[in-house]
């Protein structure tokens, strides 16, 4: 069996890009698994995030980018 690397995720990449601080991404991450349980509609993490206030659409699309492997 092939062990693939994990891919960072993205509200670690946010984190480590400085956009949001832990606390922000725990705080996301609490409302998403509860919005999950009660909704039949999953919603990203970074939706949540700019929801929030935590960030804005172009750093979330920032972090995508760099997700992707694009430093542009």
């Amino acid at each position: 069996m092939e062990i693939k690397k994990h891919e960072k995720r993205f509200g670690t990449t946010a984190v480590e890009m400085g956009f949001i601080i832990p606390d922000q991404l725990v705080e996301a991450m609490r409302i998403q698994i509860e919005y999950d349980i009660t909704e039949t509609k999953h919603k990203l993490i970074g939706e949540y995030l700019v929801e929030l206030g935590y960030m804005e659409q172009s750093e979330v699309e920032k972090v995508l980018k760099k997700m992707a492997g694009s430093n542009t």
